[in-house]
């Protein structure tokens, strides 16, 4: 469901671009917690990152299914992308398990 949720996120005005990852959830063995990984538009680096958050969590409550819904929200400076331009997944993987 990660490239629904991605796809929706980016219609939000201040997302440049936006990916979701999972990694495992150590508190109940057998599921995972949804990370959003954010890169915010120019012309939203200089607004409050806890609103961006709130705003993304309201906005995906109201448009998706609960078990969609981002855990964590990391924002971050560029989402990686492969030498194809695609989004780079398994960096994001390693740095949500690095940080876990």
């Amino acid at each position: 469901f990660s490239v629904e949720v991605e796809g929706k996120l980016n219609d939000l005005a201040f997302i440049a671009s936006c990916a979701v990852v999972a990694t495992p959830d150590e508190a109940r063995p057998g599921n995972d917690i949804v990370n959003l990984y954010v890169e915010l538009t120019a012309a939203a680096k200089d607004g409050n990152e806890e609103d961006y958050r709130r705003q993304i969590i309201d906005f995906c409550r109201t448009n998706m299914a609960a078990y969609k819904v981002p855990k964590v929200i990391h924002f971050i400076e560029q989402v990686p992308l492969t030498p194809v331009g695609k989004l780079d997944k398994k960096c994001l993987r390693d740095i949500a398990n690095a940080a876990a």
